[in-house]
């Protein structure tokens, strides 16, 4: 330091000693450029225990449970449900802010125009001045070191993970309007159920009250019938009210006026398709847009840290400026100036303001990675989740078959017996009863190995939301 001073004090070093300065200065810069280092990604594991094939793609798979119902409200929700209208502005605002941060790759150019008139009255005589003089002014920031390169390329990334974003919420809002339809489909067979009971429990009413005027049976199974039947209609009002509010769920989701808009018939559930092949967990890095968008988050940080990294190199810009200057007020401009400038400025003293903003960006990348992380490891937790209650669900619907071919079995037995005189009405109704919760419990049972279908398919990711349409009717308006 002390030979650089020394050399800067002698005479005729004009020249050199600017070099020097400059030289001084971007050294400087360049020995406080290295940040913190980023942790070590986690990688996912090699295979899920299931099945080990790679390379598979998710495309619509609502269209495998083959109802033209559900296809329609899907397509109806993807298009209207708030959620995506509010992701779709969000991805138009992430977009217009990477478009406005490309604008310092080009030189700004400023129009101004001043003009003037003053009038001198005195005694003698009156005077009066007039000015004109317009200008105009540019300046451009030479990106010696990329900086404006690494913020722009941030938010870039940044554009991207909002696209992943939408795609995410599409997948979500998808899932919901699937296990809203197949609750409802399944409380609507639960009530035709329940309505199929009730006239066959009224049939078994009017016998029991023949009976009972015959001396044949007793009036406390006059009574159990009756009690039972009155649980039937109980039962049938929760279904319905159980079928209202999620008819109402559905007009939410699609955004649409009433549930007479949605057209719902059906009432049976459909056949549960085959398994889909679940690859490996490598490929959710790909298929599963909120995966993805936190990987973009997480590269985008990093440019973000390099862009403030790079706020210690000196800036080079260049700036000019033209100038006229006319005594009237008409358009020919005879006295004119041009003035040509460049500009090499570094910091010498912040207060610390750049290393605290390297060190915000540096938390901020490692913040995102953790995210990245997590999201990775939260996503193979849900595939495995998704293939583990799928498997004992189909294990338990199987053992409620057997069950309920045995409870069957039971109720034609006892029926008979009770009709021979050798079992009381009493049995036979606890049997019929424990048969027709049976029924029920089976189409929840159903309802449920579908919904974990739904959470196997949303876990898994897709490839179909790369076709989903980035725009609403507003924002294509605004974007033309």
């Amino acid at each position: 330091m002390q030979a650089f001073r020394s050399f800067c004090r002698k005479p005729g070093n004009g020249f050199l000693r600017t070099g020097a300065l400059l030289i001084f200065i971007l050294l400087s810069g360049c020995a406080n450029l290295k940040g913190p280092s980023a942790p070590a990604v986690p990688e996912p594991p090699e295979r899920y225990g299931e099945t080990a094939a790679s390379g598979i793609e998710i495309g619509k798979w609502w269209r495998d449970f083959e109802s033209a119902e559900l296809n329609r409200l899907v397509a109806s929700a993807l298009e209207d449900n708030f959620s995506l209208k509010t992701a779709r502005a969000r991805l138009r605002k992430a977009k217009a802010a990477a478009q406005k941060a490309k604008a310092d790759f080009f030189p700004s150019v400023n129009a101004d125009a001043d003009a003037s008139y003053q009038k001198n009255h005195t005694r003698r005589q009156s005077t009066k001045t007039e000015s004109v003089s317009p200008s105009l002014a540019a300046s451009y920031e030479i990106d010696l070191w990329n900086r404006i390169d690494s913020g722009v390329r941030a938010l870039d990334l940044t554009q991207e993970a909002a696209r992943k974003d939408l795609e995410a919420a599409a997948v979500t809002v998808a899932a919901q309007i699937s296990n809203a339809w197949i609750d409802l489909v399944a409380a609507r067979e639960r009530l035709a159920l329940s309505e199929s009971i009730e006239r066959q429990g009224e049939r078994q009413l009017e016998v029991l009250k023949e009976r009972y005027k015959n001396g044949i049976a007793k009036g406390s199974d006059v009574f159990d019938q009756q009690k039972a039947l009155e649980s039937i209609r109980s039962d049938m009002v929760s279904l319905e009210a159980e079928i209202a509010a999620l008819e109402n769920r559905l007009v939410f989701l699609t955004a649409s006026s009433d549930t007479e808009e949605l057209r719902l018939t059906e009432t049976s559930l459909p056949t549960l398709p085959h398994s889909p092949d679940t690859g490996i967990p490598a490929d959710l890095l790909e298929l599963r847009p909120d995966v993805k968008a936190a990987g973009l988050r997480l590269a985008a940080s990093v440019k973000e840290l390099e862009a403030a990294g790079k706020e210690w190199l000196p800036k080079l810009s260049i700036s000019s400026s033209l100038s006229f200057q006319s005594e009237d007020f008409s358009i020919h401009w005879q006295d004119w100036l041009f003035n040509l400038a460049a500009n090499l400025t570094a910091p010498v003293f912040d207060g610390g303001r750049i290393r605290q903003e390297i060190r915000r960006s540096a938390a901020a990348r490692d913040e995102a990675l953790h995210e990245y992380a997590g999201s990775v490891f939260e996503a193979v937790k849900e595939v495995r989740e998704a293939l583990i209650r799928e498997k004992h669900q189909k294990q338990a619907t199987d053992l409620y078959r057997q069950r309920l071919k045995a409870a069957r079995a039971a109720v034609f037995f006892a029926e008979l017996e009770y009709r021979n005189g050798s079992e009381d009405y009493v049995s036979y109704i606890e049997r019929w009863t424990s048969l027709k919760n049976l029924e029920q419990s089976m189409i929840v049972d159903k309802s449920q190995l579908f919904k974990y279908r739904i959470s196997l398919y949303r876990a898994l990711g897709n490839t179909w939301t790369k076709e989903l349409d980035t725009r609403t009717s507003t924002g294509a308006e605004n974007e033309q």
